[in-house]
């Protein structure tokens, strides 16, 4: 393993991921007996995708691997495939050397033939890519091998030499080796299935899934303690303001834990929002900069730049339009509101529920949002923190509004005279339920929705996922959810198939819609 490659400020944060690094090591196995399986990793920019790479590494190294990051090697054609060479070479033969070392070694014709590519005027592109690909199979002739190719979609950026339309065409010509083992990664989710779940993509079929998403409460939780002390209540408001996305927990730690350091500020919940906002809009910020950097790749890959932002702007303002709805607010034709949200949506920034549109991360949502009305300071006494923690706890923190909490009441006190039936509000750690009743078969949980839409998928969802992190994942249970607005149609089936029993603003039962 290349020195460096694993810090050891990042190999103690290694969190969760088990079943992931199984997974890895099955196909492993399967390798080394002869029975290959490439491999796809995805999940969004900085969930732990290379962490994990870095750890596996760490802990096989039995088996001879390479690791390629194509973010930081992809330059023009004959400059990418030379820095592939090298940096495949360093890792094989665990040692710095030159272009002109590599002649004399394993896989030194490849290396006489892109050298004299690089004296030609103007070289194939073709070919200085196909030596790059060639080199790793003269390596793999000498010992097996597992190559690592990260941040990936970058190879599509070739796509822009006439030569190279078919980039894919060419690596597929390669990635059958029994010698090489290649494990191909990616930041852009969508991209990558497009890349190998497409039957008309040249890697179809050719690599097995490995998807990396949020980490849960309790691995949060985790991995929060490896960084700073701190109660209950902080680590959940931590959990809560990031979703479970590891960057952003370990962001907010950190800044937390330099926060408690220099300003002597008690770690507590208030002094974790304070840490949150200033990663998030102070511009030397961990979580701005990743924000900042996601945005401008998105744009740097898209087609259509400015309706995006229009599209994303609209969304701040209202979240869960439909295409139509985003057509008219962004005054184009359905067409093109088709166009321009297909496209963010193959970038993951759009997340699709049942034909409505959401902002998928959270924590970008709020950065887009926020950051349009200033930027902050490093210290956590400036006045605009201040301003911004109530703008933070009105947004995106707000408790119930006394409408709200007065409706739930009402209908807690209706069910009770409907039947017979004492619900209380509940309140375990996060686990938060509008009522819960118990009578002598069934613990009764409530679920209230008094908007002015229907309650969608994403809403009974999360209701079921509550359920099965509370203490009542195990007990009988009755599931009640009431809308004021009624529900969509997938709400409605994906209620009928998990037992929920849906209500209107009446307290009548909803049927399912047959079509």
């Amino acid at each position: 393993m290349k020195e460096n490659f694993y810090p050891e400020s990042e190999e103690i944060l290694f969190t969760n991921r088990e079943t992931e690094l199984e997974t890895l090591e099955f196909y492993l196995e399967e390798f080394l007996n002869g029975i290959k399986e490439n491999v796809c990793i995805f999940g969004l920019r900085r969930i732990g995708k290379t962490i994990l790479i870095r750890e596996f590494v760490k802990r096989h190294k039995e088996i001879k691997s390479i690791y390629l990051n194509f973010e930081f090697l992809f330059s023009v054609p004959i400059e990418l495939s030379q820095s592939f060479i090298l940096e495949s070479a360093k890792w094989f033969f665990d040692k710095e050397l030159e272009i002109y070392d590599l002649v004399a070694l394993p896989g030194g014709e490849v290396v006489k033939k892109l050298l004299r590519e690089l004296e030609k005027g103007e070289s194939s592109k073709t070919a200085v890519i196909k030596l790059a690909f060639e080199y790793l199979r003269e390596l793999g002739k000498e010992e097996k091998i597992v190559v690592f190719m990260d941040e990936f979609q970058e190879i599509l950026k070739l796509k822009n030499y006439r030569e190279l339309r078919n980039i894919l065409g060419i690596f597929r010509e390669y990635i059958n080796d029994e010698n090489i083992l290649f494990v191909i990664s990616g930041s852009f989710p969508h991209m990558m299935r497009d890349m190998i779940a497409n039957g008309e993509s040249p890697l179809y079929n050719q690599f097995k899934e490995l998807k990396l998403d949020y980490f849960e409460r309790e691995s949060a939780y985790e991995l929060i303690s490896k960084v700073i002390e701190c109660g209950e209540e902080s680590k959940r408001l931590t959990h809560q303001l990031t979703g479970g996305h590891p960057f952003y927990i370990v962001s907010i730690a950190k800044r937390t834990k330099l926060i408690h350091r220099i300003y002597e500020l008690s770690i507590n919940p208030t002094t974790i929002k304070r840490a949150f906002l200033i990663e998030t809009l102070y511009p030397e910020g961990g979580i701005y900069k990743h924000c900042s950097y996601l945005l401008n790749t998105v744009l740097s890959l898209a087609k259509y730049k400015a309706p995006l932002i229009g599209i994303l702007n609209t969304l701040l303002r209202e979240d869960g339009l439909t295409q139509s709805e985003i057509a008219k607010r962004i005054k184009v034709s359905q067409g093109e509101a088709r166009l321009y949200t297909s496209e963010l949506e193959r970038l993951d920034i759009l997340q699709r529920i049942e034909d409505r549109y959401y902002i998928g991360d959270k924590v970008f949502k709020m950065w887009l949002d926020l950051r349009k009305t200033g930027e902050l300071g490093e210290s956590p006494r400036d006045t605009p923190v201040e301003i911004y923690l109530k703008i933070l706890e009105r947004k995106y923190l707000k408790a119930k509004t006394e409408l709200g909490k007065a409706k739930e009441s009402e209908v807690r006190e209706r069910l009770r005279e409907k039947l017979g039936i004492e619900f209380k509000s509940y309140l375990d750690k996060d686990i938060e339920f509008d009522g819960v009743g118990i009578d002598d078969n069934y613990v009764n949980i409530l679920e209230v929705k008094w908007k002015n839409k229907p309650a969608d998928l994403r809403a009974m969802k999360n209701f079921i996922e509550k359920i099965e992190q509370s203490e009542f994942s195990t007990e009988k249970k009755r599931l009640l959810f009431i809308s004021k607005s009624g529900f969509t149609p997938a709400a409605l089936k994906f209620a009928k198939s998990n037992g929920v029993e849906v209500l209107d603003n009446n307290l009548e039962g909803v049927r399912e819609e047959r079509v």
